[in-house]
């Protein structure tokens, strides 16, 4: 089958939705750095905390739980991003910046 064929099949365009890939890796790399050092806090207090009632052990939730939820959301943005790479990036349109005239 050919691909004319094979778009004649599919039907009309819809629409396009357009991807903005290095926002997507600069936001996975922000989130990846947050949920390392949030890990890299969270293990040792959660250690130290071991065997205590004061505030140790909340602040020892806190940060293994902004660890784990910024490491997953990270690694989510980042595939994300790898996978939609060829996509049309809006920067790359000629209509980028927009230009906004205040009247």
């Amino acid at each position: 089958m050919r691909r004319t064929e094979a778009a004649r099949e599919l039907g009309g365009f819809v629409r396009e939705h357009r991807t903005d890939g290095s926002r997507r890796l600069r936001l996975a790399g922000a989130l990846l750095v947050t949920g390392a050092v949030g890990l890299a806090f969270g293990v040792p207090v959660t250690i130290a905390s071991i065997g205590t009632t004061d505030g140790a052990p909340e602040l020892a939730g806190l940060l293994l739980g902004v660890g784990l939820v910024g490491l997953g959301l990270g690694i989510w943005r980042l595939t994300q991003a790898l996978r939609t790479r060829e996509q049309c990036s809006p920067r790359t349109r000629a209509n980028w910046p927009p230009r906004f005239t205040v009247r």
